[in-house]
């Protein structure tokens, strides 16, 4: 009965997320829109890869279509509510309510409750997590199913479990690729169990054969009804790995030293380097602790793994998206650490809990305020009057076979029903124009602080080449002439 005290404690504290900064506006981050204009052709039973993007490797945003998972997810609010940005915040919101639970419950199976119930709200209610959760992306979503894969494999063997386990992981592995390597963990992890035990037979494979099957199963079964184009031109750099390992590795220390640093905290930022620098410093003095003592544990076989991927792929260097469905792991890792460093201290590790919760809980009182204060703004994207005055100009101007070049063509492209290819940034003169003819573009639009100030500058200097069509707030669109 206690322990259900804690889980109703825990979830009725974990409510308020629900509500707190919630939005009916986006930024110009591009990669919701395609999510957004994939889940509304599930509801209307067209193709994934219909969406208007005109794919460029040579200024490469995404894939021509990202794999169904999250669009899944997103469908039944898109078909119910349409573009509404606030309705899909309180949905996510609830998938990180889920996900902070879930990890609860995980850092619960190794610590006390005040360990796992402090972690919890630190990590729950963090500005940069209440910030983050305001982009409509696929990582939220992503950490709950890996969180909850990661809970029941860690359940006694039974058969339920596996096949639980597998189905999770082959949705969460149509959400972000990178759950694969989870899968790989968490068959590699009762492979080895088996040999330790001296158990390994065929017999006992039963399992991890069932955990495998149901995984193929849903995997397969969400690609062959919701076929999406999700090939990437190079998934890893051959070219320079070891440099792009070295800037990759940097990249994510530091997105994760912003977690604790990346909002504003008038008198007392302190509190912020002192945070973000004993995550960073306990959570490898942990790491390294568990890798010493418990080689092949399922965490560190799954960190391990994620690790060789995020810093080799190409395409890693993405902030915190990345380390974000990882948290729960990192301060699992820096819990140790930290018990190791101050296990001769007169306080106790709920001691220690309570006094390092209530500093960081403390510094997130200003930046909370201050969104809660901001919740009505507009963000800077496609929802401001500007870009909305725009989307009805071309919508009623422009043909509907138009391709446009655009910085943001799959926001464009949801808002506007015209196709959107985005320019290399790197051309400019004629291999521009050649690039824009290939793509058969018949426009190019750009935005003050999107675009390239010697792009607009080129554009608006070549008469010959574009002719304004539309210039009003900071936009200007051009038609293209041979």
């Amino acid at each position: 009965m206690r322990r259900y005290g804690e889980y109703i404690l825990v979830l009725a504290l974990l409510i308020p997320l629900l509500f707190l900064n919630t939005r009916n506006s986006h930024d110009w981050g591009d990669d919701f829109a395609q999510y957004i204009h994939q889940a509304q052709n599930i509801s209307k039973g067209v193709s994934q890869n219909e969406t208007g993007y005109v794919f460029n490797p040579g200024a490469f945003l995404g894939p021509q279509a990202y794999p169904p998972g999250f669009p899944l997810l997103l469908a039944p609010v898109v078909s119910a509510w349409g573009v509404d940005y606030a309705a899909m915040e309180v949905y996510l919101s609830a998938f990180l309510m889920l996900a902070c639970f879930t990890g609860f419950l995980i850092l619960r199976h190794f610590y006390s409750f005040s360990t796992a119930f402090i972690t919890t709200l630190i990590i729950a209610y963090n500005p940069v997590t209440i910030s983050f959760k305001t982009e409509i992306l696929s990582d939220i979503p992503f950490m709950f199913f890996s969180m909850l894969a990661l809970w029941l494999a860690m359940k006694k063997p039974h058969w339920l479990y596996a096949a639980g386990t597998g189905l999770i992981l082959g949705f969460a592995s149509q959400i972000r690729s990178i759950a694969v390597v989870l899968m790989l963990a968490v068959l590699l992890q009762q492979i080895l169990t088996l040999k330790r035990e001296d158990r390994l037979s065929f017999q006992s494979l039963r399992l991890p054969a069932i955990l495998l099957v149901s995984f193929l199963l849903c995997y397969f079964g969400i690609q062959w009804i919701w076929p999406a184009n999700s090939a990437y031109p190079q998934f890893f750099d051959t070219n320079t790995p070891y440099q792009t390992a070295v800037i990759h590795l940097s990249s994510h220390n530091e997105s994760l030293h912003k977690f604790f640093r990346d909002y504003d905290v008038k008198d007392y930022f302190f509190i912020n380097c002192i945070a973000a620098s004993c995550l960073t410093a306990f959570g490898l003095l942990g790491f390294c602790r568990s890798l010493a003592v418990h080689k092949a544990s399922l965490f560190n076989l799954y960190v391990l793994g994620y690790l060789i991927i995020i810093v080799s792929y190409k395409f890693g260097d993405t902030g915190l998206r990345f380390v974000f469905p990882l948290l729960f792991l990192i301060f699992f890792y820096a819990i140790l650490g930290l018990k190791m460093a101050f296990s001769g201290w007169i306080l106790k590790p709920s001691g220690l809990s309570f006094l390092f919760g209530f500093f960081i809980l403390f510094s997130y009182y200003e930046p909370l305020a201050n969104m809660h204060a901001q919740r009505h703004a507009i963000a800077d994207g496609p929802c401001t009057p500007e870009a909305t005055a725009l989307f009805k100009f071309i919508q009623s101007q422009v043909p509907p076979s138009s391709v446009i070049a655009f910085d943001k063509p799959r926001a464009l492209s949801l808002y506007t029903g015209r196709s959107g290819m985005c320019p290399d940034n790197t051309l400019v003169g004629e291999r521009l124009l050649d690039q824009l003819h290939a793509f058969h573009c018949s426009y190019i639009l750009t935005k003050e602080n999107l675009s390239s100030a010697s792009r607009i500058s080129e554009i608006q200097a070549d008469t010959l080449h574009y002719k304004s069509v539309y210039r009003k707030g900071g936009f200007e669109l051009s038609k293209l002439y041979h």
